[in-house]
């Protein structure tokens, strides 16, 4: 139990110094200690000659409590009869699988990470056990390797299972969608240039805490600048949020540091000052912070633990929508407006600016130098990276949802024979729960169709609900467990062997399943 919990809270186990003399054991054994004081039978096993406390009974019993906890997982995919593999690469390949259980609960579950190798990820489903099952989906980043049509994962994946439809992960193409709109032109480049200027700045130590000051100062609660980086999705977004929230405190900073003499880096900040006071780069922020928040939606909505691919096409869908809505001299207009204004908020003047440039001349130049090209980029971005198979999917998957029997033959045809359903019956049986939940005065909803539906009085559409909820939108849980394993080992802990990781990470990461392990069940 006391290993469990370690585990479960992702706390190291071990101290450099175990012996008896020193000051402090490590986690395990202090607690033990502490145990002990309440339980006189315990303190007499613990100072035992045989105690069971060693570090190779330790690394037993974790081994075996992985084991179990992915036990667990393998019989309930085999339960359900399908599932999708989730996976991704940083230095190590994360596993894991997707599945819907008997209450229509999506599960998304860690399986293991291996080092990358051509096949480890048939090797390590294997090692799982649930290789025999059938795969419905696949979903990955869109590097070559794993999306590649010829020789990549997903067409060997395919081979074997012919239904296995790869989704490159959603939120990375927004991702990339968002990089390339925001590398579309040399306004575009040196704008993002001069705000990772700002935040090298502003992030030297002795400027940081001025920094804070002046927002302390003028009565604003305090905002960071952050790094860009073109895989940290909505960096860019919040980046040039904060500076457009705090601009004025920038202006303020850079005017006391530029002045010579006062500091080192005073000729570096009299560039900066010249620099975010002009009209160019009052334009950028104001575009990119209206144009860039609509992006920032459709991630977070990507990004929801209970995200379909039917909601994520439609705001996919939605955003490119919107942005086709946008181009056109009426949203400019209002978007002009708000650079003067946002410009005499700052106490910028504009007007002294280009003096050989009138002013319709100078907001007709930024509508045709920035703010269409972007918005092309985006929407043409977005069409270009949409999927013609997911959108067809997402259809049907709207339709099984709604208990429309109309539109789902695209799904049935694809998916009927390797999930083992009755088309015809699945379509009457879609039709008999519509009538069951319409009578009580209720809308056809996903929580109603968890109350109505049984696998027992519905078998057919029962496995075609599971199959709509189960066809993926990204590889989060993928990601998140990088983060997880980054927790655990610690520079403090960086001799813990691949093994000993991976159990502690299962451990920790399905928590929910390790903290019902029975403890006899680890020592039977």
């Amino acid at each position: 139990d006391l290993l469990l919990y370690l585990s479960r809270q992702g706390l190291a186990l071990r101290g450099s110094d175990e012996t008896e003399t020193s000051e402090n054991r490590g986690n395990f054994l202090e607690l033990c200690s502490l145990f002990a004081k309440y339980d006189e039978q315990f303190e007499q096993k613990l100072h035992g000659t045989f105690n069971l406390t060693s570090h190779e009974i330790q690394n037993e019993l974790l081994y075996i409590a992985a084991d179990l906890v992915l036990k667990h997982i393998a019989e309930e995919v085999q339960n359900v009869g399908f599932y999708c593999p989730i996976a991704d690469e940083q230095e190590q390949l994360s596993i894991c699988v997707l599945y819907v259980g008997t209450n229509l609960n999506v599960h998304e579950r860690f399986l293991l990470c291996k080092d990358c190798s051509g096949s480890c990820l048939k090797e390590g489903i294997e090692t799982v056990g649930i290789s025999a099952v059938p795969t419905v989906a696949q979903v990955y980043d869109g590097v070559s390797v794993m999306s590649g049509d010829t020789n990549g994962v997903q067409r060997k994946i395919r081979s074997n299972h012919p239904t296995a439809t790869y989704t490159h992960c959603m939120a990375h193409k927004l991702n990339l969608v968002l990089v390339d709109a925001c590398k579309i032109n040399r306004t575009a480049s040196g704008f993002f240039s001069i705000m990772e200027s700002l935040y090298g700045y502003f992030s030297m130590p002795g400027h940081h805490k001025l920094f804070h000051d002046v927002q302390h100062s003028l009565r604003i609660k305090p905002v960071e600048l952050t790094s860009l980086n073109d895989t940290r999705w909505a960096c860019r977004w919040r980046n040039v949020s904060a500076c457009k929230s705090t601009l004025k405190t920038i202006i303020q900073h850079l005017n006391e540091l530029s002045q010579p003499g006062s500091n080192r880096s005073f000729v570096e900040a009299s560039g900066l000052l010249q620099q975010v006071q002009k009209i160019d780069f009052i334009t950028c922020l104001v575009v990119f912070d209206h144009l860039l928040s609509l992006i920032q939606v459709a991630h977070k909505t990507l990004q929801a633990e209970k995200a379909t691919v039917s909601s994520a096409a439609k705001v996919v869908t939605s955003t490119a929508t919107t942005l086709e809505n946008m181009r056109n001299d009426k949203s400019w207009n209002c978007v002009w407006a708000n650079v003067l204004q946002y410009a005499e908020n700052v106490g910028i003047s504009i007007e002294g600016e280009e003096d050989e440039d009138e002013p319709q001349n100078r907001k007709q130049k930024w509508c045709q130098q920035l703010f269409f090209p972007v918005i092309n980029a985006l929407r043409g971005e977005i069409k270009r990276r949409s999927s013609e198979e997911t959108l067809v999917l997402a259809r049907s998957v709207d339709a099984i949802l709604a208990c429309e029997p109309v539109v789902v033959d695209k799904m049935l045809e694809i998916y009927r024979k390797i999930i083992g359903i009755n088309a015809s019956l699945a379509k009457s049986e879609m039709q008999i729960a519509h009538t069951d939940i319409e009578p009580r005065g209720q809308a056809v909803t996903l929580k109603n169709l968890r109350s109505t539906l049984t696998a027992s009085e519905y078998p057919n559409f029962f496995k075609l609900v599971q199959l709509a909820l189960m066809l993926p939108v990204g590889s989060v849980k993928s990601e998140a467990s990088f983060s997880a394993m980054r927790q655990i080992k610690t520079h403090l802990r960086t001799t813990m062997s691949q093994e000993r990781l991976l159990a502690l990470a299962i451990l920790n990461i399905e928590s929910d399943i390790t903290k019902d392990i029975d403890p006899a069940e680890i020592v039977k």
